[in-house]
């Protein structure tokens, strides 16, 4: 299932609907060619905030109730990348994209599942990290 969410691309001026410009039916978009460089640097700036975000929940709250925050949010985490990696997650797709001469769809998911679990692992490292700088 793919949920197409353009809303960001469009809040970036990354892309352009032309459904006026036609009379076929259609839905047409025209997407800067920097939207995917844009989007995967976005990707790759979640794992430090995922990082710090663990960090200041172990900081800030109680050792019981930052842990169990901690542990909710990895097991989300988790649980979605399994999804992702199996090919039965929802899928969100940021901006329109063409289909490619080959079809790498179930390796993209595999890869996918896998960051999911990176950023479970950011967010397991910065709440230790936050709790035991709170505990010195």
């Amino acid at each position: 299932m793919n949920i197409k969410w353009y809303a960001p691309a469009k809040w970036l001026g990354l892309m352009e609907d032309l459904t006026h410009q036609y009379n076929d039916g259609y839905t047409h978009y025209t997407v800067s060619a920097k939207a995917n460089d844009v989007f995967a640097y976005l990707t790759l700036s979640l794992m430090p905030i995922f990082f710090l975000l663990g960090f200041l929940i172990g900081r800030r709250c109680g050792a019981e109730t930052g842990q169990r925050n901690i542990r909710i949010i990895i097991s989300l985490l988790l649980v979605y990348g399994v999804l992702l990696a199996t090919g039965v997650g929802p899928y969100i797709q940021l901006y329109p994209q063409s289909s490619g001469f080959l079809d790498l769809s179930a390796l993209e998911h595999l890869v996918d599942g896998i960051y999911c679990a990176l950023l479970a692992l950011c967010i397991h490292l910065g709440g230790k990290l936050g709790s035991r700088n709170k505990r010195q």
